[in-house]
């Protein structure tokens, strides 16, 4: 099994207070995350400002590889939404070869992390498509979708279902002391 992890956007609730655990993007933050064997993996930029556009200069991203145990106690109080994709045997050993290649550092990160192009979601989404999971896209249509979380959710779901997989969704409710956004 593969596992997609949707962290919700928030924004601390009590806005007149300093928040103790800033997110980038607020209410239409978040995070996506992939997860496969003992490992999640993750794409990030390096340092600030980002690339507008999308680029083939990997200059300012990377892949963030990390136990499973260390993200959930990271994420304990975080709004996730989880799918969870039944693969083949097959599948699963290539897609933890992929994994592995990233913790290794051996795979470089093929493009830029960019605010109208290539981000979270569009790292999963492209990992998962090297082992026929979802169909493999343009690099314009991944990011477009994955500029809005809520949208990139609903159409991860719809790809799930054109490629007939079975999986099943898991929802994991975020602390009370932030505004989680809701699709």
């Amino acid at each position: 099994m593969i596992t997609i992890h949707c962290i919700h956007g928030s924004l601390w609730r009590k806005w007149w207070e300093t928040d103790p655990r800033p997110r980038t993007g607020g209410l239409l933050g978040g995070h996506v995350v992939i997860e496969c064997g003992d490992t999640i993996c993750h794409f990030d930029n390096k340092n600030m400002p980002i690339s507008i556009f999308y680029s083939s200069r990997p200059s300012n991203s990377f892949v963030i590889c990390e136990t499973v145990g260390h993200w959930r106690n990271r994420t304990k109080n975080d709004e996730i939404t989880s799918y969870n994709i039944s693969v083949t045997e097959t599948e699963y050993e290539q897609m933890q070869k992929i994994i592995d290649q990233f913790k290794a550092g051996i795979s470089p990160v093929p493009y830029n992390y960019s605010f109208f192009g290539y981000r979270c979601y569009a790292f999963v989404y492209d990992t998962i498509s090297r082992v026929n999971v979802v169909s493999n896209t343009s690099k314009v249509v991944i990011g477009l979708y994955g500029f809005v979380p809520p949208l990139a959710r609903i159409v991860l779901v719809q790809c799930l279902k054109k490629s007939h997989r079975k999986y099943k969704i898991v929802r994991q409710r975020g602390e009370a002391t932030r505004i989680w956004e809701r699709c």
